[in-house]
């Protein structure tokens, strides 16, 4: 029947503990370490791939948040956009499965990026990036490098600064393609041209598609993976 007010840091951060105290005695009720648990700071509900943002092969399943595609369909890439834009600085993730070439990839695109022309993909152009499977290779308007090579089943994260534009994505919460550092705000991946919000964006190839092949997006920041850069919230969408 107590009255519990969480600290007014909402982020986990290595080091830290979030407490959890009684409002009338001031007395620490709980505290929570990271790792334990972690709490969506974020813009509320999750989000989806959005069914109305897609390129001709796109089949979206798993309540819109896993991308496929048709092999039967014309063009080449299927491609989709969430249904909502990222805020502030951002961090999110999705899971990019079971490919065995260059065939998926998974960043972020300006709301401007033509997505319903199949023959372009994330990251084919200055208005997008994406690091693609297999290789972990990150085109942003052309090569920027290798984030190291993918397995099977592996996390695409990405962090982004919507005030500058700039974006630094990795795998697995390793290093940050390019070898910068989002918390410093040095040397991005990538800054995304072109007009209009950001939204997590992802890309398959039409003629590499199985059921087994995959990209799902984490909708929320309880499913984001990796360590939320200092600064950074998880799944921080616009309402």
């Amino acid at each position: 029947g107590e009255r519990m007010d969480a600290a007014d840091d909402h982020d986990v951060r290595p080091g830290h503990a979030l407490g959890l105290h009684d409002a009338r005695s001031g007395g620490l009720l709980l505290a929570l370490t990271q790792g334990m648990m972690s709490l969506d700071a974020g813009g509320g509900s999750g989000i989806t791939f959005n069914p109305a943002q897609v390129s001709a092969p796109s089949v979206l399943s798993v309540g819109n948040l896993r991308l496929t595609a048709n092999t039967g369909a014309a063009g080449d890439y299927a491609n989709t956009r969430a249904t909502r834009a990222v805020t502030g600085n951002c961090y999110f993730s999705a899971e990019v499965a079971n490919f065995t070439s260059e065939d998926a990839g998974f960043g972020i695109a300006a709301e401007s990026w033509t997505l319903s022309a199949a023959a372009l993909f994330v990251g084919g152009g200055g208005e997008s990036a994406g690091m693609y499977s297999t290789s972990g290779n990150v085109y942003a308007s052309g090569f920027r490098g290798s984030g190291g090579t993918l397995g099977s089943v592996d996390s695409v994260q990405v962090a982004v600064r919507t005030a500058s534009r700039r974006v630094w994505i990795r795998r697995n919460g390793g290093a940050w393609q390019g070898g910068g550092d989002p918390v410093a705000d040095t040397t991005p991946t990538a800054t995304i041209g072109g007009t209009g919000a950001l939204f997590p964006a992802a890309s398959l190839t039409r003629a590499g598609a199985t059921p087994s092949r995959y990209v799902q997006l984490h909708p929320d920041a309880a499913s984001t993976t990796g360590a939320v850069p200092v600064g950074f919230t998880a799944a921080n969408w616009v309402p």
